[in-house]
């Protein structure tokens, strides 16, 4: 496995955790070589495996950023809009925006909508690296892939429940990034917030004493 040279000690440690155990929580505030170690992780699991990866985050804002940064890293991954009669994003992959817009403009057919679904599903199926939102985690676009190992950007800014959604898709390998001295989870009900669900996972297993990487 060859790694980016300019990455730090930490990082290398971060990513030898990463590559080693099941679950990993790496403190990443900002700029600190977050994306840098991410990508490095992606790359090193692309070698080590077959199986599909997933990163996800919480935002679209997030994710385009993720995916930019995975493509120049020389990753390439696709972009899952759900959305993507509305998707005006340039991020997402030219070839897919193409298939879509073909669909787009077979709205007339009769089954329009089903050649567009198996489109979407065609690419993911192609596609050894899936870029999304948590939300999009519950879309019927993944519905029968499984992800083996999942990157979580921003997770101590996630909610707990949206996070274990991307457990339940096989998850055998775990990396979760975030930087618990910052912004908790938006939780805007006050009976869910009292049920702790204003405290992330990723805060809630360094409370519990589970090792973090910096």
């Amino acid at each position: 496995m060859n790694l980016n040279t300019r990455l730090d000690s930490s990082q290398i440690l971060a990513i030898s955790v990463a590559l080693n155990k099941s679950l990993t929580l790496i403190h990443a505030p900002s700029n600190t070589g977050k994306i840098a170690t991410l990508i490095e992780i992606v790359k090193a699991w692309l070698e080590l495996t077959t199986s599909k990866i997933l990163v996800v985050s919480e935002s679209n804002l997030k994710v385009d950023m993720l995916h930019m940064a995975l493509l120049k890293g020389g990753v390439k991954s696709l972009r899952l809009d759900t959305n993507p009669d509305e998707n005006k994003s340039e991020l997402v992959n030219e070839e897919f925006r193409e298939a879509v817009g073909e669909m787009q403009d077979a709205k007339t057919h009769v089954n329009a909508f089903h050649i567009k679904f198996q489109t979407i599903k065609r690419y993911i199926t192609d596609s050894d690296v899936i870029v999304c939102t948590l939300d999009a985690l519950a879309s019927e676009y993944l519905t029968g892939f499984t992800f083996p190992r999942v990157i979580i950007d921003e997770a101590s800014s996630s909610l707990e429940p949206a996070i274990l959604g991307a457990f339940t898709k096989n998850c055998q390998h775990a990396v979760l990034f975030g930087d618990h001295k910052v912004l908790p989870p938006k939780c805007t009900s006050d009976l869910a917030a009292s049920k702790g669900l204003k405290i992330s996972l990723f805060e809630r297993l360094i409370r519990q004493g589970y090792p973090v990487s910096f």
